[in-house]
């Protein structure tokens, strides 16, 4: 499952539907980001996962049409 938060931010969304997803200038793990280094997770998120309101992003966990053309594109002999 994906995790994001604001480039210079400090907490991490994981709910798609989160008013505050990052949609741009953003940094992207898949495991769960530690929250001792004064990060945390967002309450708005855990408050949709603990409602079963949390939309995780299909688009992220499927990828993108263009990663079958960059990772094609990283196979290809040279």
């Amino acid at each position: 499952m994906p995790f994001r938060k604001a480039d210079g931010g400090v907490i991490w969304h994981w709910c798609y539907n989160c008013s505050t997803w990052p949609l741009s200038d953003f940094i992207q793990r898949e495991d769960k980001p530690p929250t001792w280094s004064g990060e945390s997770l967002c309450k708005e998120c855990a408050a949709s996962e603990t409602c079963n309101r949390c939309q995780h992003s299909l688009v992220l966990r499927a990828g993108l049409l263009s990663d079958g053309v960059l990772s094609a594109g990283l196979a290809m002999p040279r």
